[in-house]
């Protein structure tokens, strides 16, 4: 004769529909250690996770200043070059003036050479001392003034 113990449907100690035996107090409290110990678990896999978020976040960030500080130094040099291909085309364009006109003022030989070492100092005085080399990171030393950014 089957009675119910309880307002949970158990009858005689055991499940109604599939025929087993309720669990015991001391079974419950293995399940809940259990299934705290796995949430524990999960609680230090989550914290590791955070930490090697947190240590890659920093490696992009010094990545990301790395990136942007090589970009301007890559900026930088083009600059440069590109200065420095003008100083050559002005120089074999002068060096091309002078030789006409040297063949063409010979007969003044003397005042022209006067003429072109007052001008070579000149040059000199304003690339050395008008647009002094820039000192830039890492000691190299910059030719042209950085570009205003």
């Amino acid at each position: 004769s089957n009675s119910f113990s309880s307002n949970m449907g158990v009858v005689d100690g055991e499940d109604a529909e599939e025929g087993r035996t309720a669990p015991s107090l001391q079974e419950v409290g293995g399940q809940v250690q259990e299934a705290m110990s796995v949430m524990q678990e999960n609680m230090r896999s989550m914290a590791e996770r955070d930490a090697q978020l947190n240590k890659i976040e920093g490696k992009s960030d010094a990545l990301q200043g790395a990136s942007t500080g090589f970009a301007k130094g890559a900026k930088r040099l083009y600059e440069q070059q590109k200065w420095q291909r003008y100083r050559l085309y002005m120089a074999v364009v002068g060096t091309m003036i002078w030789a006409v006109a040297l063949v063409i003022f010979r007969h003044r030989l003397v005042p022209f050479l006067a003429l072109t070492a007052v001008l070579v100092a000149a040059a000199y005085f304003g690339s050395n001392f008008l647009w002094p080399p820039v000192d830039i990171e890492g000691g190299q030393t910059q030719l042209v003034r950085p570009s205003p950014e």
